[in-house]
Parts: C-alpha cells; structure tokens; sequence
C-alpha cells in the first residue's frame, strides 16, 4: 500500500511537471510570436516612413534649387496617386510655371531695357543740338535704328 501512494504520489508530481513544461512551451513560443511581430511591424512602419519621407526630401532638395535659379532642377517623378505624388505633380506644373513667368519678364526687362536706352540717346541729342532741323533729323534716326 505504501508503494501504491509513492506510485501515485510520482505520477501526480509527474503531470504537474508536464503541464508546466507545456505552460512553459506556451510562453515562450507566445514571447517569440510577439517579437516576430514586433519585428514585422518595425519593418513595415520603416518601410512606409521611408515612402513617405524620400520622396518629400527629393522634393526639398528640388525647390532649393529652384530658389537659387537653377530653372532647369528635374522634379522626381512620384508614381503613386497620392497626396505625395499629387503634390509632385503640382509642384512639377508650378516650376514650369514659375520658369516661363521669368522667361517672360526677362524678355519685357530685355526690351525695356532697348527702350530707355533709346530714350537716353533721344534727350541726350535734343540737350546737345540747337538746331530744330537737325534735332528732328537726329531724334528720328535714333528712333528707327533703335526699333
């Protein structure tokens, strides 16, 4: 009889060393499993921040140039439909825009520029020349060869 309680007394021990081997089992695989997912997740969360943030960089690095005149910078091409890649659009337009505008005022500065030049030539003939004749004569050849 003694040796039956002993047997049992084992057997007893015995599982409840099994069910917490198996607890043991159980949270380690489950402290692994969240790690992996930790893991997963720091990856994916880099890879998104990454989408988002080259991108807009490329575009700062851009409108320094733009602000410094160099027209001719080359606006990365963003290939996703988002805000990001709307903005990439909208920004490609606005440099274009912004290189035409001073295309044109450099023209109008260009030729104004040729204008008051003439102008100077003009008053400065009618201070020097007395003779009315003459003064005409003068004031419209300047005129003609200046446009």
């Amino acid at each position: 009889m003694f040796d039956l309680f002993i047997a049992r007394r084992y057997l007893r021990a015995k599982r409840k060393q099994v069910v917490i081997s198996v607890i043991t089992a159980i949270s380690v695989l489950g402290v692994a499993a969240g790690v992996m997912a930790l893991l997963v997740a720091l990856g994916l969360a880099t890879l998104i921040t990454r989408s988002i943030v080259l991108p807009v960089q490329q575009l700062v690095r851009v409108s320094v140039s733009i602000s410094r005149g160099e027209w001719d910078a080359v606006i990365p091409s963003v290939d996703s439909g988002d805000e990001i890649g709307k903005l990439a659009v909208a920004f490609d337009r606005m440099s274009k825009e912004l290189r035409t505008l001073y295309d044109k005022l450099e023209t109008r500065v260009i030729a104004r520029t040729s204008e008051l030049e003439t102008v100077a030539k003009v008053s400065a003939a009618a201070a020097a020349i007395l003779d009315l004749d003459k003064l005409l004569q003068t004031t419209s050849e300047l005129t003609r060869d200046s446009f």
